[in-house]
C-alpha cells in the first residue's frame, strides 16, 4: 500500500470475484485496484496523474456483472473517469473520461436516479460548485 493510506475504498465485483478500488495516498495522485492474488491483494496502480482524487464509486453500469470503477479528483486538471475490467480477473482495465474539466468531483455514487432500470453516477463538485448527473442511456 502506498505510503499514507487509503482516503477512499469501494468492494466491487467482477462475476463471482470481488477486487477493492482505492484513492492512494490520502486525497492522493494514484487510482489503484487490488484484487486476490492467492493467500494475498495484488496492487494495480490504474493511474496515477490525479491531483487530490477524492471522488470514488463502483458498480454494474453496463449490467455484464462486473463493476465499473469511477474516479474523480478535484485538483488541477479534475476530471471523472470510468474504468472497465477487460479481463476476467481484474488485472487489466480501460479507462474511459466521462467528464473533462466540468466537475471538480468531491464525490460521487452509483445508483438508479432516473428510475428507468440502469445505474447512473452522480457527482458533487468542490470548488466547481456543482452537481452532476451522468444518465446511463444504455448501449
Amino acid at each position: 500500500m502506498a505510503v499514507g493510506g487509503s482516503s477512499e475504498v469501494r468492494l466491487g465485483h467482477i462475476g463471482k470475484h470481488r477486487f477493492l478500488a482505492a484513492i492512494e495516498p490520502w486525497h492522493g495522485n494514484q487510482a489503484v485496484v487490488y484484487v486476490p492474488d492467492q493467500e494475498a491483494w495484488k496492487r494495480i496502480v490504474l493511474e496515477d496523474t490525479m491531483d487530490n482524487g477524492h471522488a470514488l464509486a463502483a458498480g454494474d453500469l453496463d449490467g455484464d456483472g462486473r463493476d465499473e470503477i469511477v474516479w474523480g479528483f478535484r485538483g488541477k486538471g479534475f476530471k471523472v473517469s470510468v474504468f472497465q475490467a477487460t479481463d476476467a480477473r481484474g488485472e487489466r482495465w480501460r479507462k474511459t473520461v466521462l467528464d473533462d474539466g466540468g466537475i471538480a468531483a468531491a464525490d460521487c455514487v452509483i445508483a438508479d436516479f432516473t428510475g428507468d432500470g440502469r445505474p447512473d453516477i452522480l457527482a458533487i463538485g468542490a470548488s466547481t460548485h456543482n452537481l452532476k448527473l451522468y444518465e446511463n442511456l444504455g448501449k
